[in-house]
């Protein structure tokens, strides 16, 4: 009897084993459908942050501007390619390899209509021109806005 009870205790039945990978495949399964969403979230995530490094770029040179001059960064826009780097020229956007396009808008003046205090406007689209998505769907424009004051020095 000894004998056959050592056995039993060594191994795992059929039905145990069974029901093992079924739990795992069960789990694994949930598992896979939360890869798509959480690429779509590291997606979106990374385009936030180059959207937001284009704006921090054009909110430098906007500071660096002499303040009467503000009006000059007004444009049709720039050209931008994965990594936030400029492409394109002055003329229009290149051929292939934009992924971002960004409009600074006229700067406005302020909502006390201070003269010395105006708000500057960065529309920025991704794999289309802001131009398009404002007809279309402006919800796939990301906007940031900076406020730039005259300090008469």
């Amino acid at each position: 009897m000894k004998n056959k009870d050592s056995r039993r205790s060594r191994g795992f039945s059929l039905i145990e084993v069974t029901i093992a990978i079924g739990i795992v495949a069960f789990a694994f399964v949930a598992l896979l459908g939360m890869l798509p969403v959480g690429l779509r979230t590291f997606t979106d995530s990374i385009d936030a942050t180059v959207e937001a490094q284009i704006a921090q770029r054009l909110f430098g040179e906007a500071q660096q501007i002499k303040f009467s001059d503000l009006s000059t960064l007004a444009d049709s826009g720039r050209y931008y390619d994965a990594e936030g780097t400029e492409t394109g020229d002055d003329l229009g956007p290149p051929a292939e390899g934009f992924v971002y396009h960004a409009v600074v808008n006229s700067p406005l003046t302020d909502t006390l209509n201070n003269p010395y205090r105006l708000t500057i406007t960065v529309e920025i689209a991704k794999n289309r021109t802001v131009q398009d998505l404002r007809s279309s769907a402006p919800a796939q424009i990301r906007r940031f806005s900076f406020t730039v004051a005259d300090m008469g020095i």
